[in-house]
């Protein structure tokens, strides 16, 4: 009997000790599990928190990354990109009435555009900037609307105007013109194949031209992007693409509070929606001997 109940208490002995031990571990084991959760749910916030909630944020995302990749081909290319004076006033086409800016200015709205031709700059001076300005003759809102020197253009910038450009892939956009030439029987340019049109209009008047920044002697409606707008000088606020036109005209309007147009308006449209296929099949002919 003496046996048993000394066995007995030691089973009793045990299972305190047990119970002892499980008080101890377990709240080690919530302590744990509990930091765990705090960690995984606070990561898990952060990464909801750091992603796009909204297509407002998305599209903010979209043009920081634009504006990224402007930033560094300026800085691996800055000798041959930056203007030591942007080139503001060009005479298009020899004549007094044609001379104007690829740059406008609006005052009133403290609005800075840049105009790239064959990148939707029609529809955006037509269609929008021409009305703020209350005119209908585009000649006369160049002429009138122009950056006339650097001392002007540092002085628009020091009042930090909303300024915006907008862009295309540079083959979609010799295509454009090179289809917009044909119909005006332009036979001065348009008259090539296409082919031809690249290596008499484009690569020859590029080798040649006196200045490699500026380009004069090409054509203005092929001469590179960066010859109007003057990138790794300017920082713009927006960067529009053709490929996102219409989400980006319609954030620009809201940022300028103007009212969201119910209509998409597009002018002067030379090869219409399928320009990704007009330019596939018209650049598979050229080789890179070409």
């Amino acid at each position: 009997e003496r046996e048993q109940a000394l066995g007995n208490m030691k089973m009793k002995l045990e299972r305190v000790k047990q119970c002892n031990n499980i008080s101890f571990i377990l709240p080690i084991f919530i302590i744990c599990c509990s930091s765990f959760l705090v960690y995984f749910y606070y990561n898990d916030l952060n990464s909801f928190l750091s992603s796009p909630t909204s297509p407002v944020e998305e599209w903010s995302q979209e043009q920081d990354r634009r504006k990224m990749v402007i930033e560094n081909v300026c800085k691996e290319h800055y000798p041959d990109l930056y203007f030591d004076n942007v080139p503001l006033v060009d005479n298009l086409w020899d004549e007094p009435r044609t001379l104007a800016s690829f740059f406008s200015y609006l005052p009133e709205q403290n609005i800075l555009f840049c105009g790239v031709p064959k990148c939707g700059t029609t529809t955006w001076v037509e269609g929008t900037l021409m009305k703020l300005a209350n005119t209908n003759d585009r000649i006369y809102f160049m002429q009138s609307h122009l950056i006339k020197d650097m001392d002007t253009l540092n002085k628009i910038l020091e009042g930090k105007p909303v300024s915006f450009f907008n862009v295309r892939h540079p083959f979609e956009r010799l295509v454009s013109a090179y289809t917009m030439f044909r119909k005006q029987n332009r036979m001065d340019v348009g008259r090539e194949t296409f082919v031809e049109f690249i290596q008499e209009e484009v690569l020859l008047k590029a080798n040649s031209s006196k200045n490699p920044k500026t380009l004069r002697e090409m054509e203005p409606h092929l001469r590179p992007s960066n010859t109007y707008c003057a990138f790794c000088n300017i920082k713009y606020d927006i960067v529009s693409y053709m490929n996102t036109f219409r989400e980006d005209t319609e954030r620009i309007r809201e940022i300028l509070g103007l009212e969201k147009e119910e209509k998409e308006q597009r002018l002067r449209i030379n090869t219409g929606d399928k320009i990704q296929n007009v330019t596939t099949d018209y650049f598979k002919n050229i080789s890179e001997t070409d």
